[in-house]
């Protein structure tokens, strides 16, 4: 009897620590249950299938446990049997139904788990619904095409600091900060109008509907507050999915900080206020081209200690405030400003830190000629302006000239149509891609171009040996 009593009992124990984990677990999953149920919003945005799936995994697992202390309990029955027959029989068809429920209910966790999980990720409530090391979660991603509408992001002005990072745009949020989200494609302002009388909105948890106003600008709108947010509060924002771009499709999915829920017509993105205004003025970290051999048909990219007010960047025309930004052509190096780009020259588009200045249609810059960028009066979401206005220069070449012969370049090269380096031509003239008439010339062609010396293992050490008069302009080849 003593031999079977070790045996049983540290096997009923040992499985009695198996289910302790499954029993928390379950606490944990009803916490952010009871969590999602006491916000409203929350309880909104979540779909009563997933709720009433989650329920049924807490009953699961509670029952796994209920029955490992059934197969506790028929252990020590069976120790204090005292070898009788009949105590023993009872024990053991006590565990054994133990077991067989034991098992059932394993099979049925795993079942209801694969299910749940499923339905998760349809709705976009599970992996990409939350924060994890892949970046923010978002809601509507699964099976999209590109080109489907989408929000990419939300930013606000917040405190970094204390376990918020840049990209927590949820967390922190300064009370004077507006709240700008931005879209894969240009917005439909006509839409925005009559869906800010009672749609699109930011509701303060408990409080009702933030008084302020939500104004379109190219791909982002921006909502501008009437008053500072309330300290240490939590917010939501409305974004239908009746919100259209410009070629009439409907809103399919959003990306942001902390995660979207959806529901059928809504996506809703939470954010929480800290006790703090924004005071210091945003200053550019990055900006681009620079140099002497920028292609004539280039981006300008500006990018910013914050995320920026887009209404400082594009008017109400969805162009470029030429009294903020420009682009002028100048007599030389440091020269006088010859002429400024119109603001139909470009289109912009604003990204979570800054904007992109793209040539429209077939405009182009003027081959080997000096270019002058001006920067000023941006604001940040707290309306800090930038301290000081910011200039730099850059000289074009003629790449990207359209051609129709060599005659047409001053490299004369002429490949697919536009000018390129002579280097490229002679790659892809004279060598075809041989790396061994490129070695013995001291050139590097890989495939029917000029190796950069990335990535292309059997070019880099030829690029060791390359003269810059081989090489084209500047440093090209390695």
């Amino acid at each position: 009897m003593f031999k079977r009593a070790k045996i049983i009992l540290p096997l009923a124990i040992l499985i009695g620590l198996f289910f302790i984990p499954c029993h928390l677990r379950a606490q944990t999953e009803m916490g952010v249950g009871l969590e999602e149920m006491g916000a409203v919003a929350g309880l909104a945005a979540t779909p009563l299938p997933v709720i009433l799936g989650r329920i049924v995994k807490v009953i699961i697992s509670v029952s796994g446990l209920a029955l490992a202390l059934i197969i506790i309990y028929a252990g020590v029955l069976w120790m204090r049997s005292g070898g009788e027959a009949e105590k023993i029989n009872r024990a053991k068809k006590m565990m054994i139904a133990a077991l067989i429920g034991l098992a059932i209910i394993i099979f049925s966790y795993a079942i209801t788990s694969f299910i749940l999980g499923a339905l998760e990720q349809a709705l976009g409530l599970s992996g990409g619904g939350g924060e994890g090391p892949g970046g923010p979660g978002g809601g509507g991603q699964g099976g999209l095409p590109s080109t489907a509408f989408k929000v990419k992001e939300i930013v606000t002005s917040h405190d970094v600091g204390e376990g918020i990072r840049t990209q927590d745009y949820h967390k922190g949020v300064y009370l004077c900060s507006n709240v700008e989200p931005i879209f894969n494609n240009w917005v439909d302002a006509n839409q925005i109008s009559n869906l800010a009388v009672n749609d699109l909105k930011i509701e303060k948890e408990g409080g009702g509907m933030v008084a302020g106003n939500w104004l379109v600008r190219n791909n982002v709108i921006i909502f501008k507050q009437g008053n500072l947010f309330e300290a240490d509060s939590n917010y939501s924002t409305y974004l239908p999915k009746a919100i259209l771009d410009q070629s009439g499709q409907d809103l399919k999915a959003c990306k942001a900080a902390g995660g979207c829920l959806e529901t059928d017509t809504y996506f809703l993105w939470k954010f929480t206020t800290g006790a703090t205004v924004d005071t210091v003025p945003p200053t550019v970290i990055a900006k681009s081209p620079e140099g002497e051999n920028v292609p004539i048909y280039t981006e300008i990219e500006t990018n910013f200690s914050e995320p920026i007010d887009a209404s400082t960047v594009v008017g109400e025309d969805n162009r470029l405030i030429e009294a903020n930004i420009s682009v002028s052509k100048l007599s030389g190096k440091n020269g006088e400003i010859v002429s400024t780009l119109s603001k139909e020259f470009w289109r912009v588009e604003i990204n979570n830190d800054g904007f992109k200045l793209t040539p429209e249609g077939n405009n182009l810059l003027e081959p080997f000629t000096w270019y002058r960028v001006s920067v000023k009066n941006i604001e940040d979401l707290c309306q800090n302006k930038m301290a000081a206005e910011l200039n730099w220069e850059f000289k074009t070449n003629d790449l990207g000239k359209p051609c129709q012969q060599e005659s047409d370049c001053e490299s004369k090269c002429c490949l697919t149509g536009s000018c390129h380096r002579e280097a490229d031509c002679l790659c892809n003239g004279l060598y075809d891609g041989n790396k061994n008439s490129c070695e013995n010339d001291s050139l590097c062609c890989w495939g029917t171009t000029v190796c950069y010396g990335q990535g292309a293992s059997e070019c880099q050490g030829f690029c060791q040996n390359f003269g810059q008069d081989k090489c084209g302009i500047g440093n090209t080849c390695c």
